[in-house]
């Protein structure tokens, strides 16, 4: 072979890369068992069983080329992306916003103030509002909350030197929670599509040097209906001309696109996806249940990597032969029971014919899939 035979051949073996997609795939070959860290050790747990990258098997000595030059095989990439967690009730005010609270509060929050431990991540969080339900004074209670449950298992006192500087500390981490509310499907599209530019520009915001947490959409259903009541009129024709012009076409719903954004997000941040959904065609259920399919459209039901479902658990109905004197009697322990009753967060069950044999394996012999969540008005605890 001649040297200009074998240039030619090297040339044709090179492969031209932006340096993002290089930076990319060097992170992926020098991570060391990465974890998801959500803030949440029970979804932490379930969420390792899913994407733990299996170890990369590569050669160690080089083969020989059939034209004879020594050649050492690429190496392989783990092509592990970033987690995609759904979180889904059957009816809306089901705790779905105040479980991603918990996980932003434990975000931005740093690991520690005066020598108490907060299991904080000092990271920014990327949360998209669609419901228009965003609560900063509730997100601000569970915070300082969180700060004096992690104070309390240290038998610290809360004084006020250190009241100061837990204000002042949950005051600067707010400034690493960037909040968006769109309005419309397209325009949720669009911001997620500028997400990048606007998180490099350090004139806009003061997070440019911290890791990205996650990106939070709360809720993937709200545009649900509006987004299938424009595909549905942009299919039926004004005229017969215009019908025999379209014939085969036809207009598509925007969340394929909305997913395929978040995709590019995602692995533009090297950050988890985590969205809350609400069932669109509600049913009637007396106990906890184990497995719902998702009533988002079909482009979506292979997104997540983990269906979490989480439900209220349910009270106990007076006993048939209560009369209206017992019922009016015992109403305000009822509606208390009905108040403080836990949710249940369960893995969802649906598609787990898709999981592998090691993932259903782990999660039997661990009995891994489902915690207890208890809200009250300025905390959410773990069980």
């Amino acid at each position: 072979m001649s040297a200009q035979e074998v240039g030619r051949k090297l040339l044709g073996e090179v492969e031209e890369a932006d340096l993002s997609k290089i930076f990319s795939e060097l992170r992926q070959m020098c991570a060391i068992s990465p974890t998801t860290t959500t803030g949440i050790p029970a979804i932490d747990d379930l969420a390792n069983i899913f994407t733990h990258p299996q170890p990369v098997q590569r050669s160690s000595s080089p083969t020989l080329d059939y034209d004879g030059f020594s050649h050492v095989p690429r190496p392989v990439l783990r092509t592990n992306k970033h987690l995609c967690l759904e979180v889904l009730s059957t009816i809306s005010g089901e705790g779905k916003s105040l479980l991603l609270y918990s996980m932003i509060a434990r975000a931005i929050l740093p690991p520690s103030i005066s020598g108490i431990s907060l299991q904080g991540q000092n990271r920014a969080v990327v949360y998209f509002d669609t419901d228009g339900n965003f609560s900063i004074a509730r997100l601000v209670k569970l915070a300082i909350t969180h700060v004096a449950a992690c104070a309390g298992r240290m038998t610290r006192e809360v004084s006020d030197d250190l009241d100061t500087a837990v204000q002042d500390m949950i005051e600067t981490s707010l400034q690493h929670l960037h909040v968006f509310f769109p309005q419309t499907i397209d325009s949720l599209i669009s911001s997620i599509e500028s997400l990048t530019d606007y998180l490099k520009d350090k004139n806009r915001h003061l997070s440019m040097h911290r890791n990205v947490h996650s990106i939070m959409l709360d809720s993937a259903s709200a545009f649900y209906w509006a987004d299938r009541h424009e595909t549905d009129l942009a299919n039926v024709p004004d005229t017969i001309e215009e019908a025999t012009q379209r014939r085969g076409v036809r207009a598509i719903s925007a969340y394929p696109a909305l997913r395929s954004v978040l995709t590019r997000a995602s692995r533009q941040l090297q950050c988890p996806i985590i969205y809350t959904a609400t069932d669109l065609q509600p049913k009637q259920l007396q106990m906890t249940v184990r497995s719902l399919p998702s009533s988002l459209p079909k482009s979506w039901h292979t997104f997540p990597d983990i269906r979490l479902l989480v439900q209220k658990r349910p009270v106990r109905p007076f006993p048939v032969a209560t009369s209206a004197n017992e019922a009016a009697r015992d109403a305000n322990d009822r509606n208390a029971a009905v108040d403080n009753a836990p949710f249940d967060v369960v893995l969802n069950q649906e598609g787990k014919e898709d999981w592998s044999p090691e993932v259903r394996d782990q999660i039997a012999r661990t009995s891994r899939g489902r915690f207890v969540m208890r809200i009250s008005e300025d905390k959410v605890e773990f069980d």
